[in-house]
């Protein structure tokens, strides 16, 4: 029972993910950015989209997959020995300045890393988790794989580019999702600065500052941005991944290929307004909905209902204006269901006949007094019956057969006392 209810809580979020209205916002002012997404963390919807599925170049905002892979196979306290590689790999571009044989712990890496957007920490926490960074690029490529970032492929860790190294807005909003669910990454992506430990002598004092300056005091300073990372090629120009919390929403706004630096700020403080400004969240509860009651099927007929709800209240995402009440609900469920069998079904919410999402839900199976379960009592009485008159014939044919083999052995004696007479 435990697994359906975390299938279909599954089923919910990914069934939530794409969300279209009938009358959905748009947005009176245009941004530079090629492609961005908007989307609330808890529900996945889209809130706004503008090229969110085409392949773009990451830059740095890859280090997001790399410190949420980081995070889950390895601890905060792991120590790292930078190689030779991981420091000649990247020079030119982005780094601490780490030197080969440096001993650091991962967390010390992590916020080298996403601070400072360091390429040589990349590296070094990529060979630290899985050995060499392919096999922690296959890795990364699995988890993408795994949330349905259909349209992500990773060639290293880093984000330095690569024709084979892509992604897309709304892939790295689903990457993005999931790495906040893990405490230690919103903190470490959130400090506003960070100073590293010297556990170790062939460890050094550096202290980061982050660079999304949405974190930061300032022109672009957001009060309610919660984390969040730059990013910067050539090829890709401006990427930037930020997550900010307000009141209960909890908003993701990945923009990409945006031609000036200030202006992928400017973008995404724009698209976060509009979004807070023009949709509120909600729940829609079990009480809303009203299922038709299935029939239960069995081998004689009917023998009871299904009756189906969801698994909890579901939060909504609605513009502002739409009410719960206003939606319109239509109900995927079949007349009747065969006995013993997996109970499911769904409601598709639509508005101004538009689908918004649909809600799966489960059936609980009601059996009654029906004439099904008398012609079952009356079968199981027969079969009962039967079996006694096949234990009692069976005791009689065992207990003829034994008096026979008495009265063969009696006639036998006789037999034998008739001879010895004569």
């Amino acid at each position: 029972m435990i697994v359906k209810k975390i299938i279909c809580l599954i089923l919910c979020v990914l069934l939530m993910s794409t969300v279209v209205w009938a009358e959905k916002p748009v947005p009176e002012f245009e941004i530079a950015s090629q492609t961005a997404v908007v989307i609330e963390s808890e529900t996945g919807q889209v809130l706004f989209e503008q090229g969110m599925n085409e392949k773009m170049y990451p830059a740095s905002i890859t280090k997001i997959m790399t410190a949420m892979v980081a995070l889950e196979h390895g601890k905060l306290d792991d120590v790292i020995t930078v190689s030779e590689n991981a420091v000649n790999q990247v020079q030119g571009t982005s780094n601490i300045a780490l030197s080969p044989g440096e001993v650091m712990t991962l967390e010390d890496a992590l916020y080298g890393m996403m601070l400072a957007s360091a390429n040589d920490c990349s590296i070094a926490i990529a060979e630290s988790v899985a050995g060499s960074e392919e096999a922690f690029v296959q890795m990364m490529n699995e988890k993408a794989q795994a949330l349905g970032a259909k349209n992500t492929h990773f060639t290293n860790s880093h984000g330095l580019h690569d024709e084979e190294h892509y992604t897309t807005a709304y892939d790295m909003a689903l990457i993005t999702r999931e790495a906040a669910k893990n405490p230690d990454f919103v903190k470490i992506a959130g400090a506003k600065t960070y100073t590293t430990s010297q556990f170790h002598p062939e460890s050094k004092e550096r202290m980061h500052s982050n660079q999304n300056k949405m974190l930061q005091p300032g022109t672009y300073e957001y009060e309610y941005a919660r984390f969040g990372k730059n990013g910067f090629t050539t090829p890709a120009q401006n990427t930037m991944v930020v997550e900010v919390q307000r009141g209960s929403m909890n908003l993701i706004c990945v923009v990409m290929h945006c031609p000036g630096e200030g202006q992928k700020y400017t973008d995404a403080m724009q698209l976060l307004d509009f979004c807070y400004e023009n949709f509120y969240k909600t729940k829609i509860d079990d009480a809303v909905l009203n299922p038709p009651v299935a029939k239960l099927k069995g081998t004689f007929g009917t023998v009871g209902q299904v009756d189906f709800q969801m698994e909890g209240d579901v939060s909504v995402m609605l513009p502002n204006g739409v009410g719960v009440e206003e939606l319109e609900l239509s109900y995927d469920v079949a007349p009747s269901y065969k006995r013993g069998a997996e109970y499911v079904a769904s409601v598709t919410v639509s508005d101004n006949g538009v689908e918004l999402f649909r809600i799966p839900m489960t059936g609980i199976a009601k059996e009654t007094i029906t004439f099904y379960n008398i012609l079952k009592t009356i079968f199981w009485i027969i079969i009962l019956f039967i079996v006694f008159i096949l234990c009692v014939a069976v005791y009689f044919i065992v207990d003829a057969e034994r008096k026979k083999k008495q009265r063969r052995k009696a006639k036998f004696r006789r037999t034998l006392r008739i001879k010895k007479d004569l």
